[in-house]
């Protein structure tokens, strides 16, 4: 069984001060896991490069929040308060990847898969999506990155976003039988565009498909999926309803 669990990383106090989970009372989650679920987060974790543009949104939003070392000391807090509650596998995107790698691969037990990133050269990006998983619990079986640029061949330019998903299989170490397939993903941010972002939910969709289709001939079991992300989506809207569903709304 697999059951979701959504909680707020940061919040302010009544100084505002920023309180990471586990800090002055914060508990989110207070279940103890039981022994066949699974934990997962998602979270766009917001790269350093992009908080000029949401300085510039938020011109009455207090600048601390923008601050690199509050931010960075924060994301470490947060990341040690997941490790704290037996999470199994962290799907964030807009990752730094120094701030993760030191928490939760350095200073944990975990793995980490990411998008391609070229660093911010040329047209390249300078974040990632990446799945951190419990390697001490959770082997990996197969994964696969999917280039959500491939759908410019068909549909044309408007499609070149530089946007990607990750694909990934998992078997438990202590029992075969338990499996799961993990996608996460970061879709088109602008909000005029939501006809890309639908056929990228789409294609990604599709990519899922054939890899469970795969891994299922592979290895014989049929696996538990879940596809996290930043959709840059509202209730309602295609990509949510597509994915809900498996339509558009009105048709």
């Amino acid at each position: 069984m697999y059951r979701t669990f959504m909680s707020k990383p940061w919040r302010l106090n009544s100084d505002f001060g920023f309180v990471a989970p586990g800090e002055a009372g914060v508990n989110f989650i207070t279940t103890i896991k039981e022994p066949n679920n699974c934990r997962i987060v998602s979270w766009n974790t917001l790269a350093d490069r992009y908080i000029h543009y949401h300085r510039t949104e938020r011109p009455y939003t207090e600048r601390r929040i923008f601050s690199k070392k509050i931010r960075h000391a924060l994301l470490q807090q947060s990341f040690q308060y997941f490790v704290g509650i037996d999470v199994d596998f962290m799907c964030l995107q807009e990752v730094d990847f120094k701030v993760a790698r030191r928490t939760l691969v350095d200073r944990n037990s975990y793995t980490r898969l990411l998008t391609p990133t070229g660093h911010g050269h040329g047209d390249t990006r300078v974040d990632a999506c990446c799945i951190f998983y419990k390697s001490e619990n959770w082997i990996l079986l197969g994964k696969k990155v999917v280039h959500l640029d491939d759908l410019v061949d068909q549909y044309g330019e408007s499609f070149r976003r530089g946007n990607f998903g990750i694909i990934a299989c998992f078997q438990h170490v202590s029992n075969p039988n338990r499996r799961i397939t993990i996608c996460n993903t970061h879709l088109y941010w602008n909000e005029k565009f939501e006809f890309v972002r639908l056929l990228q939910a789409h294609y990604l969709c599709t990519q899922a498909k054939k890899f469970l289709d795969k891994q299922g001939k592979k290895n014989g079991l049929k696996n538990n999926s879940v596809f996290c992300g930043n959709l840059n989506s509202t209730p309602g809207g295609l990509v949510h309803t597509y994915l809900s569903n498996g339509t558009k709304p009105g048709g």
